[in-house]
């Protein structure tokens, strides 16, 4: 098959545990550019938590950002898709959520602003990242305010955010279980409840998807859905992989996602993506 288009998923499979880029991925990107394959990133981060390997990857092509939320090509700036909660439905979620003592983080444009103050470490480890979230020499733009505050601002000093990460002091806590009962049962038809760690869930609106990153990026660069590869590890990317024509598994990935893969290539400590490249775009 004569593939157009990879679409490569960040933490866990284009960078490595100890959130390095690898001069063998770095270089066989550029070999896969040459052959004429174009190149871009499908991630949950925010854009500009994506910007440093945008510019490391000279990636040119629309970028993925926020799980499918917002897609912007780093050239023109030129925003193809973007998707943010529904903002008095936030307040009301966000309200529940401050009710019942649970720290939230919310994905603004360009940072991330936090309803209690919350190391880096905590904040990582509370959302179950296999990778580090800030790597590579990216900056911390993370900020927080009181919830009191966070709601007289939105949409005043800032737009809604295109995604919500909640999290709670211990795993199965019964704060966690109650707020998400509500949400399911009051907003279902807005938002979806993605969970990725027993501490944490992330609160998304309905139709956001990886793989509505991919439609949006079949129909900007004219290519078909079959001569596209997409790679990832982790449930968030389950959809992209299944859309895309060669949809690839990390060797670290869970059993789940690998089932839904066509196939598995090595983990990102052993440079999987510049395998999959060799495989799969150079032979």
């Amino acid at each position: 098959m004569n593939y157009k288009l990879l679409v490569l998923d960040i933490d866990g499979t284009l960078i490595r545990s100890n959130h390095s880029l690898s001069q063998r991925n770095i270089k066989l990107i550029e070999k896969a550019r040459k052959r004429g394959v174009k190149v871009t990133l499908a991630s949950g981060r925010n854009y500009s938590n994506m910007e440093h390997i945008i510019k490391k990857l000279k990636i040119i092509e629309p970028v993925v950002s926020n799980d499918g939320a917002y897609i912007k090509e780093p050239v023109s700036n030129k925003v193809y898709h973007s998707l943010r909660l529904e903002i008095e439905a936030l307040k009301e979620i966000l309200g529940t959520l401050d009710r019942l003592n649970l720290t939230y983080t919310m994905h603004l444009d360009d940072k991330t602003l936090s309803n209690k103050g919350l190391s880096y470490l905590s904040f990582v480890k509370a959302l179950g990242l296999k990778a580090i979230f800030i790597g590579l020499n990216e900056k911390d733009n993370r900020f927080s305010m009181a919830h009191g505050k966070i709601v007289k601002a939105l949409g005043n000093e800032f737009k809604s955010p295109f995604k919500l990460s909640m999290f709670a002091n211990k795993p199965g806590s019964k704060e966690m279980a109650e707020a998400s009962r509500i949400i399911i049962e009051n907003y279902s038809k807005i938002v979806k409840i993605s969970y990725s760690g027993g501490k944490n869930f992330e609160i998304l609106p309905v139709g956001m998807s990886k793989a509505v990153g991919i439609e949006v990026l079949e129909k900007s660069l004219n290519i078909k859905r079959e001569e596209i590869i997409a790679v990832g590890d982790s449930y968030n990317d389950i959809e992209m992989i299944k859309r895309a024509g060669l949809g690839i598994a990390m060797g670290n990935a869970s059993d789940e996602v690998k089932r839904h893969a066509d196939f598995i290539t090595d983990t990102n400590d052993l440079d999987g993506v510049a395998k999959v490249i060799e495989r799969h775009i150079l032979l």
